[in-house]
């Protein structure tokens, strides 16, 4: 589950310029086991007695989810560095560019727009088609750091 390397995802990119955070256990949880622990509740709840077969395979499954959900908790708690994350360090000569001028550059591994993380000196994982998006991602991150969630 490679995705759970990142501890936190924003979602600022081109096409979602509003944007989210939230943290990727929370995903797997929500989408995956949440509904499943209604599904078996539901059964549980039911009163159906059911063969034994398909009762061990309800307990081999509520047992996944369990330890599915120990691991998304312990992998939620663990720190990763950024470049553990794939984000983009930042070249001297493009940090200073980004001080004088703005943190939305050109990105060297790609050409296209991106934005500069002048205190942890790497590019956001995003890429954007122009200035202009790149600015709305920005702007829209900005908002977001500073209404409180």
């Amino acid at each position: 589950m490679i995705i759970l390397r990142s501890k936190k995802y924003s979602g600022y990119s081109e096409a979602n310029p509003g944007g989210n955070e939230y943290f990727n256990a929370q995903v797997v949880n929500s989408t995956v086991l949440d509904p499943l622990d209604k599904g078996l509740k539901i059964i549980d709840d039911s009163g159906i007695k059911l063969p034994e077969k398909t009762e061990q395979k309800l307990d081999n499954i509520k047992s996944l989810a369990r330890e599915m959900r120990k691991y998304l908790d312990e992998e939620n708690e663990k720190e990763y560095s950024d470049t553990d994350s794939g984000r983009l360090p930042v070249s001297d000569a493009d940090l200073e560019k980004a001080k004088t001028s703005g943190v939305i550059q050109r990105r060297p591994d790609n050409g296209m727009w991106g934005i500069i993380a002048i205190q942890k000196k790497l590019w956001w994982r995003s890429s954007y088609s122009s200035r202009e998006s790149a600015l709305k991602s920005l702007r829209a991150y900005e908002m977001h750091k500073h209404s409180g969630h």
